[in-house]
């Protein structure tokens, strides 16, 4: 009993004292609240300001297709629905892979609206031979294609030369409210 008055007795105290200077003086006061928030909110703790988007809201949405005739150019035309009215699409991430060429390589690929002049290129990396042809892969993050209502996305790989193969392409990103 006597350990706990002699703990209780110097905290009540500085608690009455911290009221005492809070009612004489509230800059102070403010002052050290200031402070308190300054020290918790350092870069090495900050606080996240990136909102992701609802469940709702995320576009993924893919498309593959295989030319067995030579051909120049692949497309996955249209394949790719765009955004419904009310909402624009704002595509992230582009993944391609041109597979199984027989002769030649990607000389442009890309993505775009139609309907629009919005285009994404996507660099090209070949990974080796495969299947008895050649493999080529590409991504591109942070992309930030805006996609009106209306507009499809198509996907299209113009090849050096005359060949066949197959072309996959992946899409993701979200809707946003149209202005």
């Amino acid at each position: 009993m006597n350990f706990v008055r002699k703990a209780l007795l110097p905290m009540g105290g500085v608690v009455a004292l911290a009221l005492i200077i809070m009612i004489a003086s509230p800059r102070a006061a403010h002052a050290l609240a200031a402070a308190m928030v300054q020290i918790m909110n350092t870069p090495t703790t900050a606080v996240p300001a990136t909102h992701a988007p609802a469940a709702n809201q995320i576009y993924r949405q893919g498309c593959s297709i295989s030319y067995g005739t030579a051909t120049q150019e692949f497309d996955c035309p249209n394949i790719l629905p765009g955004p419904t009215s009310g909402k624009v699409l704002v595509v992230e991430q582009v993944t391609v892979k041109i597979g199984s060429l027989t002769t030649g390589a990607p000389a442009t690929v890309f993505v775009e609206a139609f309907g629009g002049f919005s285009q994404v290129w996507i660099p090209m990396i070949q990974q080796g031979a495969f299947n008895g042809g050649n493999t080529f892969v590409g991504t591109v993050t942070g992309a930030h294609l805006y996609v009106l209502p209306g507009e499809d996305l198509t996907c299209s790989a113009i090849l050096s030369s005359t060949s066949s193969g197959s072309l996959t392409c992946l899409v993701s990103g979200y809707y946003i409210p149209a202005q």
